[in-house]
């Protein structure tokens, strides 16, 4: 036989022949005509006319004895209606492909037979029309045409190489193997795929393309055998079976990988079926082969077929039966080999999972005692597992090897048997065995098998087995157990591994959670840091006009006598009181600030702060229980800065309950601590589980975009860690969350309470002093001008530090009112040179926001006094009042 072709070489010899057939266009013509509906004899009578040859022949079947007319036919037409529209179409397209190949079949080998060829191919174009009829496929035109050609990628390999080809088919006659197999073997291409490079260069549509190159996948292996019924090439497939059962020709496939039963099952035919199809099929493709001039086989032939199949069969089956039991052996070893390669490497320590995979072995084996150990490199321990009849299962041991260095060192040179480290053992169960005893003895029955253990490819221990009775006799039951045994070391070693990996895992998860905390932290410290620079440079720029918004409606209140308006002049001073208040909380959590403490009722901080949270939902549904039993003492606390937290828990609290439910306050006493307590408790859905440890990380937020900074609840508790105090929450999802405040009661340092406005203008002061302000925002100085003017001070003014070091060039003043943040020179720096140039002038230093920092720098400098804006006026005319008797005291 020649050297077996090469899949490139196939391929290029085929495309590259000039000669090689080409369909006829008529034909294409005819395969178009076929699959047309409404074709009528006239359209195709008048198409063959215009091809000769088929012309020809169809007048010739016309005129031959079959029909016994006594008058020649010779009009086309006159044929046509003679013979019928399937007896033209088989003419026609059975003709055209069978002459396409005449002129090859000289060089074709002796071996092969056309005739049986093409009877076979003919079956499967009437098989599949008949069973396109019995699916409902929407062409049995179609699937004729599929059928007949579907074995073209055959006369295309004998084309290309006759010899090599009929090996092939010799080698497939034995039926061992199916044809397909047998030409991916030795051509490394198979009939299939020529077929389709065929098609392909005649240009046929791509149903009649896959017909020919997947009529040998078998749709019994999709879920919905119904969808077989709509693919042309699923039916030519159903079709080449049946006609090859039937043994209709002979196309050098007959072997049959399915019976009547897979018929049965997947495509609905029974016994009856199967029978009626056959019945109907062989005298068609009788007719059929009459017509295309194929010689009628006679009785004789058929049944030296059905000779040849019985003697095949035969043949089959006993290989078939000898197949089944090493198959069902390799079944049950392959199942056994699965199971303990997925037996999971967590279910426990590796000794557990050892025994697991032991008690496998010796099911599939049936053994009957098995010892499998296994020592360490260093000999430090042995350990196993055991198997015996007196065993319900396989226990596990574990021993402590008390050898000596010189012993350890010997064994790893000489690699004595496992056996010398066995001794008196305690099995899992408590039981006490002498191992050692016991391979020992099953050693002098001549019985003992003894398999080395390779791990990690090194050989770190031995399985023992009493092969008495078993089935390890025989060869491929020894080499069973060898996989069995290797697959159950690589499960063992597996397990070891993941205990190893899963301490180190737990150990680098520590270690990364602690990185991971520690860059979360830096990162919050960084957004923090840049919240307090945006804060510090926003705050002067807000509290500038803030000021001046908060003095003009104190002016205003000073000479309004009607009540309502008082009281909206009032609500304004208060509230750019607020914002100043939040935007300087907001800075000082970055930047954290004393809270100046005082005697604080806590009743009044909670009914203010809840005015404020319902203010922010005007249509709230929410239902408080206010709990503020009268042994609660005051708190020292800085009042703002409690409210702002009650507030930030109120707010969240109604957003939480959607703005239903009931919100309760409890305010106690905690007799002998010190304390006082007060939880706030909502009916919302409750804080997950996983989300309460972030709760008070600052940006953490569980709100929607725009509903939270995350901030409120950080700096709520910074501002109770500030006050010496706790903040804490308990939640439960689908039962609320309560928030507990533990502040400290007053102790004995007292305070300075914080003036408030009278409402009355300030009273004019005898002997006018001279006071110069220095402020960049002139509303601001304008208005603090006006104030102190009409209190009876001598005011002047200055832009910023340049112009008021100029000022005090030609003038003297008493007190000078100072802002620390102006362009040019600020007020830092007026400090520092007034400390070394002038003296006997009192200073009072008003600010926006400056940080606590500069506030202290400008106190170091000489600063009297400092204010921050916006201020009360009075609070203004209070501190110059201070610091003017001061000066005046220390000049007396």
């Amino acid at each position: 036989m020649a050297q077996r072709p090469n899949l490139e070489n196939v391929n290029r010899r085929i495309l590259e022949l000039d000669q090689f057939p080409t369909l006829p266009s008529i034909a294409v013509d005819l395969v178009h005509r076929w699959n047309d509906p409404e074709v009528s004899l006239a359209n195709v009578t008048d198409l063959i006319s215009k091809d000769a040859s088929l012309s020809s022949k169809v007048l010739q079947v016309a005129n031959s004895a079959k029909f016994g007319l006594k008058k020649e036919v010779s009009s086309l037409h006159h044929a046509g209606a003679l013979l019928g529209l399937n007896a033209l179409r088989c003419i026609t397209l059975g003709v055209t492909v069978m002459d396409l190949f005449a002129d090859y079949q000289a060089d074709w080998t002796n071996d092969f037979e056309p005739d049986e060829f093409w009877r076979h191919n003919l079956g499967v174009a009437i098989a599949s029309e008949m069973l396109a009829e019995r699916f409902s496929y929407p062409s049995p035109e179609e699937a004729f045409l599929g059928g007949l050609i579907h074995d073209i990628g055959k006369l295309g390999l004998l084309t290309v190489m006759p010899e090599d080809y009929m090996e092939v088919v010799r080698k497939a006659s034995a039926g061992s193997q199916t044809l397909l197999e047998h030409e991916k073997q030795s051509l490394s291409v198979t009939h299939t795929e020529v077929g389709k490079w065929i098609a392909e260069k005649w240009n046929l549509p791509e149903k009649f393309r896959k017909a020919i190159w997947l009529h040998h996948q078998n749709p019994g292996a999709y879920q919905d055998k119904s969808e077989s019924s709509g693919h042309l090439e699923w039916i030519v497939y159903i079709a080449d079976h049946l006609v090859r059962r039937s043994r209709i020709g002979n196309a050098g496939n007959q072997y049959l990988q399915n019976d009547d039963l897979w018929l049965q099952q997947n495509f609905g035919f029974d016994s009856d079926d199967l029978s009626d199809f056959t019945e109907e099929l062989l005298p068609r493709v009788q007719a059929a082969g009459e017509v295309l001039d194929l010689e009628t086989p006679t009785i004789q032939v058929y049944l030296k077929s059905l000779e040849d199949a019985n003697r095949i069969l035969a043949g089959r089956g006993l290989e078939a039966e000898v197949e089944l039991v090493e198959t069902r052996e390799r079944t049950g070893f392959l199942k056994k080999l699965s199971e303990i390669a997925n037996l999971s490497i967590t279910d426990g320590p590796e000794l557990d999972v050892l025994a697991k995979a032991v008690d496998l072995i010796r099911d599939f084996i049936d053994l009957k005692w098995a010892l499998v150990l296994t020592h360490d490199t260093s000999y430090q321990t042995v350990q196993g597992v055991l198997f015996t009849e007196g065993l319900s299962r396989p226990e596990s041991f574990y021993r402590v090897l008390n050898l000596v260095e010189e012993e350890r060192e010997s064994l790893q040179m000489r690699g004595r048997s496992s056996v010398s480290l066995l001794g008196e053992t305690v099995l899992s169960s408590g039981k006490r065995m002498n191992l050692r005893d016991s391979v020992m003895r099953i050693l002098q029955t001549g019985s003992l098998l003894a398999i080395p253990i390779n791990i990690s490819d090194e050989i770190q221990g031995e399985c023992f087995i009493d092969t008495t009775g078993s089935k390890l006799q025989q060869t491929r039951y020894r080499n069973y157990l060898e996989s069995l045994l290797d697959a159950s070391a690589k499960l063992y070693e597996r397990v070891r591994l993941f205990r190893r990996v899963q301490r180190e895992s737990e150990s680098a998860t520590d270690a990364l959670r602690r990185e991971s905390e520690a860059h979360r932290q830096l990162f919050h410290f960084e957004r923090l840091a840049s919240v307090g620079r945006l804060a510090a440079g926003a705050a002067h720029e807000i509290n500038n006009p803030l000021a001046v918004i908060s003095g003009k409606a104190q002016i205003l209140l000073m000479s309004e006598g009607d009540p309502e308006k008082a009281e909206s002049l009032n609500s304004i001073i208060n509230q750019t009181m607020r914002i100043s208040k939040i935007i300087s909380d907001l800075m000082g959590y970055a930047r954290p600030a004393e809270p100046e403490v005082a005697d604080t009722r806590i009743a009044p901080l909670i009914d203010n702060a809840l005015y404020m949270a319902r203010h922010r939902f005007p249509d709230n549904h929410v239902d408080t229980m206010i709990d503020v039993p009268e042994n609660v003492p005051e708190l020292r606390v800085d009042g703002r800065q409690i409210e702002q937290v009650l507030v930030n828990l109120f707010v969240n609290a109604i957003q939480a309950m959607n703005q239903e439910g009931i919100l309760t306050v409890r305010a106690e006493y905690i007799d002998g601590a010190g304390m006082v307590n007060i939880h706030v408790t909502d009916t919302g859905p409750g804080i997950p589980t996983n989300d309460l440890s972030r709760i008070f990380d600052p940006f953490f937020t569980t709100k929607r975009e725009g509903e939270g900074t995350g901030l409120g609840l950080a700096v709520s508790h910074r501002i109770i860690d500030n006050h010496g105090g706790r903040l804490t929450v308990n939640s439960q999802v689908g039962r609320g969350t309560t928030f507990t405040l533990q502040l400290p009661c007053p102790g004995e340092a007292e305070i300075l309470p914080i003036r408030k406005s009278s409402g009355k203008r300030p009273v004019r002061k005898s002997g006018k002093k001279r006071i110069l302000i220095v402020d960049d925002e002139k509303q601001l100085s304008d208005l603090m001008r006006d104030f102190l003017r009409d209190a009876g001070y001598t005011v002047e003014q200055a832009m910023d530090g340049i112009e008021a070091m100029g000022r005090l060039e030609n003038k003297v003043y008493d007190v000078m009112i100072l802002d620390l943040r102006m362009p040019r020179k600020d007020g830092l720096e007026v400090l520092e040179e007034l400390r070394k140039t002038t003296s006997g002038m009192s200073i009072l230093v008003v600010t926006g926001l400056a940080s606590n920092e500069e506030i202290d720098q400008a106190a170091a400098y000489g600063a009297d006094k400092i204010l921050r804006k916006p201020f009360q006026l009075d609070e203004l005319l209070h501190a110059v009042e201070e610091i003017s008797r001061k000066s005046s005291a220390s000049s007396d």
